[in-house]
């Protein structure tokens, strides 16, 4: 039982809502995100609670798709989302995107930890960028 509202309480009302809920929803198909959480001593609030139908993307890979798309109309160089880049550090996909974030827009997902990072624009371009010169060059040889 909670007798009072402090960190280690959040963490479990957060698992005991998960738990029950998770359930409830994907008998329906559906899921949740909680996003963050804040509390005072009175009570709990998850700020972004999310639901969303289970096979739905997460915000920040349409998020990347839809800039990819707009870069692919407006920009020189655009991305390619089924690259698997690679550098000192190991081998990346390029798996979301944040337009708030001005520094690290870009989220990699490192394919030997299977960790997300933020990335910026010039490491994403480096990795999995393409110009739009190489593409024409590239269709002009296939043609």
């Amino acid at each position: 039982m909670i007798t009072e509202i402090n960190k280690e309480a959040a963490k479990k009302i957060r698992s005991l809502v998960e738990a029950h809920l998770t359930t409830m929803l994907e008998d329906n198909g559906l899921k949740v995100d909680m996003g963050n959480c804040v509390y005072d001593q009175d009570g709990v609030k998850f700020t972004g609670m999310r639901f969303s139908l289970v096979n739905a993307m997460d915000p920040e890979e349409r998020a990347l798709i839809e800039h990819n798309d707009f870069c692919k109309r407006y920009e020189d160089v655009h991305f390619d989302l089924d690259k698997v880049g690679e550098n000192h550090q190991g081998k990346w996909s390029l798996v979301g995107y944040k337009y708030r974030n001005r520094k690290y827009p870009f989220i990699a997902l490192n394919l030997g930890d299977n960790k997300r990072y933020k990335i910026t624009e010039r490491n994403a371009q480096q990795m999995f960028g393409v110009r739009k010169e190489a593409m024409a060059s590239s269709e002009a040889i296939g043609n």
